[in-house]
């Protein structure tokens, strides 16, 4: 049976631990598809358009979960959520690498994105619920863990990849070993701790038994959020181009100078997780967007390579906590609604990583990577604005 914390002291208790374990779970499925999408386009002869085909539409996946999430997970409950959203997910990527032809390949990317939108919107409403006003430390930290394990994933596809070309005998793993680890971690992690009790779905209603709308304050926080998501993706996604053809550097180093901004992420949660433990997750939003659009403009406009550099790896900082602090403020607008407002975050954000980073590279391909690159200024400038609002509400009903 769940019992409810009853101090409102923060403790990680077995229940927080599983959401960590399954947070970290899900960044590694959604950050491995771009690496077995090296290998996989290889082996099937893919355009590099039909390649990130499988990365978007794993973003499309998770979206259209955000339009039913809510009520699927009253419908089947949140250990069903939990787990069979787990376990599709990663079914849905043994899919992918196991096919031959686009339909299937990309069929099971969607299936992954789909189940894998279930997971986050159930994970992020537990640890809500769960620890209510430490909701800001708790989201903080899974998003910590998440940093730290999405490192693993290029690393294991193509270290296998790299002992099965070494050895090429018949018992060796392919990159495709980087799919089957999470496969076995799953299975591993509801045997140990599927009986984990959860805390019940606990959804206001009005006085006619109809759930109640989801206030402003919450729309504009999870604009807000999905506006810092998207800028995260195409600050990494146009990051190498950018190093190459503007900055100067060898196609090399423009690669290996972004894992900078991976230990930057990692860095800033590790810090936003403390710092949420003291202030505001209103005020350390609007602290991120800050030093997010100071970093950029160095990245864009540094005028050398040592100073371009140094923007990507504080643009990293300050990226880095724009998500946990944001869904734990635009939480914070619609108390009692944790489900159906995690679920209509997921849409959002799902939805703005899915068009944004698009959208910038049609615009690359008419003005070139440098005009285009300094469109995340600007979204990032009105994230912040959205930011600002979404505080500005949710003090003022705080206050009333």
């Amino acid at each position: 049976m769940y019992h409810e914390p009853q101090t409102t002291s923060y403790r990680r208790d077995q229940l927080t631990w599983l959401i960590f374990l399954l947070t970290g779970y899900f960044s590694y499925l959604q950050a491995v598809i771009a690496s077995i999408m090296n290998f996989l386009s290889i082996e099937l002869d893919y355009t590099y358009t039909q390649s990130s085909l499988h990365v978007s539409i794993t973003a499309l996946g998770a979206s259209l979960m955000g339009f039913i999430g809510d009520r699927l997970t009253l419908r089947i409950g949140r250990w069903k959520a939990l787990w069979f959203g787990g376990i599709g997910m990663v079914a849905g990527l043994l899919i992918t690498t196991l096919g031959k032809v686009i339909l299937v390949t990309a069929g099971g990317a969607f299936i992954s994105g789909f189940c894998g939108g279930l997971v986050l919107i159930t994970s992020q409403a537990v640890l809500s619920d769960h620890h209510r006003q430490n909701r800001g430390v708790a989201l903080a930290e899974a998003n910590v863990m998440a940093s730290l394990v999405v490192f693993f994933a290029p690393l294991l596809a193509g270290e296998f990849q790299r002992m099965y070309e070494n050895r090429g005998d018949a018992f060796s793993l392919d990159w495709r070993a980087a799919i089957y680890s999470p496969a076995l971690a799953i299975l591993i992690l509801l045997l140990l701790m599927g009986r984990t009790p959860l805390p019940p779905i606990q959804e206001s209603h009005s006085q006619s038994g109809v759930p109640k709308r989801l206030p402003f304050a919450f729309w504009s926080g999870i604009s807000a959020n999905a506006i810092g998501a998207a800028a995260e993706w195409s600050t990494l996604f146009f990051a190498p181009a950018f190093l190459e053809h503007v900055v100067g550097l060898s196609k090399i180093d423009a690669t290996t100078r972004v894992s900078l901004f991976f230990v930057a992420m990692a860095v800033g949660r590790i810090v936003g997780s403390i710092l949420s433990r003291r202030l505001w997750s209103g005020h350390l939003l609007l602290g991120a967007y800050a030093l997010s659009m100071g970093g950029f403009l160095l990245l864009w406009q540094g005028g050398s390579q040592t100073l371009n550099i140094m923007g990507l790896f504080v643009t990293g900082l300050g990226i880095a906590n724009l998500y946990p602090q944001g869904i734990s403020l635009a939480l914070s607008a619609a108390p009692g609604q944790t489900n159906a407002a995690t679920s209509r975050n997921t849409l959002f954000v799902a939805g703005a990583i899915f068009a944004v980073p698009l959208f910038l590279g049609s615009l690359t391909d008419r003005v070139g990577i440098k005009e285009a690159y300094g469109v995340v200024l600007i979204i990032l400038a009105v994230g912040m604005s959205l930011a600002f609002i979404t505080t500005r509400l949710v003090k003022h009903k705080s206050a009333a």
